[in-house]
């Protein structure tokens, strides 16, 4: 322009051709600062998302770690429950055993003595069954011993006081005799007689 201006060459030369690809160098050039701050910008907004991403992966990555430390706790303390229940459940387990032992004693128990009981109404009667009562003497005093075990007691004797000490003396004269080879009879008078071989 300035050189068409001085009238420094003419429209037709080839110069004019040459300027105009000048000023649209010059035109080109003068933009390229425009283009490089906009390139600088977004280098400098690129640079700030990777920070904020290294940021944002610090982040996550602590995070994860506290869930992974948090898992383990919750781990640790679902093995230490899950201990804690099976102990438990082994535990009423046994309770329950025990408790089933000792009312199975205390029917035992209950049997026992009622046999006993039968056979000394008979024996009081005149029928002599001295063997029997001994060996439901002994089988309750068995019984006795079992439930007591298991209520940590010790028993001594039978448990209800009654003894070969406790029978009447005509009891044990029959008893004897019974020992002896005595049987009883049914068709005497008062009922029951003794038989001796």
């Amino acid at each position: 322009m300035i050189l068409i201006e001085y009238d420094l060459l003419g429209p037709n030369s080839e110069a004019n051709t040459s300027i105009s690809q000048l000023q649209q160098k010059l035109e080109m050039i003068g933009q390229l600062p425009g283009e490089v701050d906009q390139v600088k910008a977004d280098c400098h907004r690129w640079k700030e998302s990777m920070d904020q991403l290294a940021t944002d992966k610090e982040v996550i990555t602590a995070q994860l770690a506290s869930a992974e430390t948090q898992l383990r706790g919750i781990k640790v303390k679902g093995l230490a429950q899950a201990k804690k229940i099976e102990e438990d459940f082994v535990s009423v387990q046994d309770e329950l055993r025990e408790d089933s032992d000792r009312e199975e004693g205390s029917n035992d128990l209950a049997k026992c003595q009622a046999q006993r009981e039968t056979l000394e109404e008979i024996h009081a009667r005149g029928f002599d069954l001295a063997e029997d009562i001994a060996e439901a003497k002994a089988r309750e005093t068995d019984a006795r011993f079992l439930v007591s075990s298991d209520d940590e007691d010790v028993v001594s004797g039978s448990g209800d006081g009654e003894g070969e000490e406790d029978v009447p003396e005509g009891e044990e004269a029959l008893e004897d005799r019974a020992a002896e080879g005595a049987v009883l009879e049914d068709d005497a008078p008062g009922g029951v007689t003794l038989k001796i071989d």
